[in-house]
């Protein structure tokens, strides 16, 4: 009886431990994933010249996740900038451009192209991250009640 009780906490404390072992993987392997797929899309449509455009992308999909899923507060300012600010400016910007030359509007999207792959890439994969780390700690207890 007095061994079953010391147990108890040593049983919790491993599956704690394998818990945070098993959460840690599949986020090294949605890492992984991202980066394999966005280094395979870079390589096979050729965007290796963008490459700066895409790390852009990369951190602006990180920065969208971190307000999406942070305070009301950092919501607040993402709208405020993204909604107000940078998505008018960007929708202007090709506006002009398309009014301009059609082949120059072309050749702008096709750079916004690997932006947005890897912003919506970042996104997800931050997405599911988040998903994992929380839904896994919110799972009730399976021992008995003291």
């Amino acid at each position: 009886m007095v061994s079953e009780s010391l147990q108890e906490p040593e049983d919790a404390a491993e599956r704690h431990f394998w818990g945070l072992v098993l959460r840690a993987m599949w986020t090294a392997l949605i890492l992984m994933l991202l980066a394999g797929v966005l280094a395979s899309l870079t390589t096979l449509l050729g965007w290796s010249p963008y490459l700066l455009l895409c790390f852009v992308g990369l951190l602006a999909g990180a920065s969208l996740l971190i307000a999406v899923l942070g305070s009301a507060r950092s919501r607040e300012l993402t709208s405020l900038v993204l909604g107000a600010v940078t998505l008018p400016a960007l929708a202007a910007y090709l506006a002009v451009t398309a009014a301009e030359n059609d082949a120059a509007f072309r050749a702008y999207g096709a750079r916004l192209a690997p932006f947005l792959a890897y912003a919506i890439g970042a996104v997800l994969a931050g997405a599911l991250i988040s998903r994992i780390w929380a839904g896994s700690s919110a799972r009730p207890s399976t021992g008995a009640p003291p």
